[in-house]
């Protein structure tokens, strides 16, 4: 039999080579099992995962269930799907009977509820005067119940005759019904008020000058922004003395005509007239003058035209007398109101000893300031007494 020497030289080589790669082989499998061996890795976990990636042993789902299987969790969102905190769920069962109140929403819009009976339910979280619902679930096959309140931005604008924004009106949302939805904000300088509204019927009240004005009912998310038109006007208010001239820079105020304080305000004019920025509505207004209180009567803005503040003020006598009676000339008289406010009305006592004083009606006292001493009337009610004396005993 012959023997083809070339070929036993090849099948040689091949036969050597790979024994040559097999020597390679363990040897950087030695090397590589020393490393790991140091750096302290488990060499049969190398393995496994190699295998898993494979997909000889596929491994678990690599985004497990956030929610847990041993209760039912309830979450809450906004038409965004984002988590609503703060809001009272309650459990029910599938017939419609109430089975309790189970928790406020967390930060994320979660309720998770522990220990329930096998059975089938659904769940309720109020929101906004309005009753939004899960759908129902069979526990313990599900274990997972969304509510979606339909949550999103609404804008209100308050806006006057003229149609400009108002700017710090107080804004209130409420249900179709007339229920406080719990949502309330002021307008910014463009007059708008951006609420977060659920889903449902809702009309809007502003709050000015002590009144309340209304929007229309509308329907969100059909709609998503409302107008309150509240129609204002300058009206003047003038504060007289007893013979019906006007008593300048003195502070008018305006009150609803149940006494409810605007925030509106203002100082009379040379003539004295305060002209004062008026919505609709029936009001009253109050001048503080002299330490006292004067109010006009109540008056229907802006069919009443204009109101006035009668002070009754009129000239008033006081006398500073020895003890002999006898008047004493340059004497510094001040007025004060019975409660001992200052009222910013003083005079000095000429040579028989009076200080005549433009006092409005009320009751005050009298301080005599004589040789660097205080000598007080007794209380004196004007335009009741025509004068009053004070005596220093000097």
């Amino acid at each position: 039999m012959l023997i083809n020497t070339h070929d036993q030289n090849k099948s040689s080589q091949t036969g050597q080579g790979l024994i040559e790669y097999a020597i390679v082989i363990i040897l950087i499998a030695g090397i590589t099992t020393g490393v790991l061996a140091i750096t302290g890795t488990n060499v049969s976990e190398i393995y496994q995962k190699a295998v898993n990636a494979l997909g000889n042993n596929p491994s678990p789902s690599a985004t497990p269930d956030p929610y847990p299987d041993d209760l039912v969790t309830v979450k809450v969102v906004d038409a965004q799907g984002k988590g609503i905190q703060d809001l009272r769920v309650y459990k029910y069962r599938s017939n419609g009977s109430y089975a309790g109140f189970v928790g406020e929403t967390t930060a994320e819009g979660i309720v998770e509820i522990p220990d329930l009976e096998y059975g089938s339910y659904k769940f309720r979280a109020d929101q906004h005067a309005t009753k939004f619902w899960s759908d129902l679930i069979s526990w313990p096959d599900q274990h997972f119940a969304l509510i979606n309140t339909g949550e999103t931005p609404f804008l209100v604008k308050v806006v006057d005759e003229s149609g400009m924004g108002m700017s710090k009106v107080r804004v209130y949302a409420y249900s179709s019904s007339g229920s406080w939805a719990g949502e309330k904000g002021t307008t910014n300088s463009e007059g708008e008020a951006e609420l977060s509204m659920a889903a449902g019927d809702f009309k809007f009240r502003a709050k000015y000058l002590a009144h309340a004005y209304w929007s229309e009912v509308v329907t969100i998310p059909h709609a998503d922004s409302v107008i309150i038109n509240i129609e204002q006007q300058t009206f003047p208010v003038k504060v007289v003395n007893a013979k019906g001239k006007g008593i300048p820079d003195v502070r008018v105020s305006a009150y609803s005509g149940s006494g409810s304080w605007t925030n509106e305000n203002g100082y009379t004019d040379s003539k004295g007239i305060a002209h004062l920025q008026m919505a609709e509505g029936e009001f009253k207004f109050r001048a503080y003058y002299q330490g006292h209180e004067h109010w006009s009567s109540v008056v229907i803005v802006p069919q009443s035209g204009s109101a006035l503040i009668e002070t009754g003020e009129q000239s008033f006598s006081v006398k500073v007398v020895d003890e002999r009676g006898k008047g004493i000339s340059n004497v510094r008289v001040y007025t004060y109101s019975s409660s001992g406010s200052w009222t910013g009305v003083d005079g000095t006592t000429r040579g028989n000893g009076i200080a005549k004083l433009d006092l409005a009606v009320g009751e005050y006292i009298f301080r005599a300031l004589y040789q660097e001493h205080e000598f007080w009337s007794s209380s004196t009610v004007v335009p009741g007494a025509g004068s009053v004396l004070i005596q220093t005993g000097q």
